[in-house]
């Protein structure tokens, strides 16, 4: 995903909130980007190890962590 510059933040939210419902309803255990915008953290993403930030769309521990 990309956001263009000057789209409003709530936009954005919105947009990256459905992505994660979309990867989540299809089946995805998490979403990982190699964007590290802050903004992706105050929804709810994490940092991985290797760069990057990562979002578990399930509530159970993942596996390693």
């Amino acid at each position: 995903m990309h956001i263009q510059p000057g789209i409003p933040s709530g936009v954005r939210d919105a947009l990256v909130r459905l992505v994660i419902f979309k990867a989540a309803e299809a089946g995805a255990l998490h979403v990982v980007t190699s964007i590290e915008e802050p903004e992706l953290r105050g929804l709810g993403f994490q940092p991985t190890d290797g760069g990057g930030l990562v979002f578990h769309t399930s509530s159970a521990k993942p596996p390693g962590a």
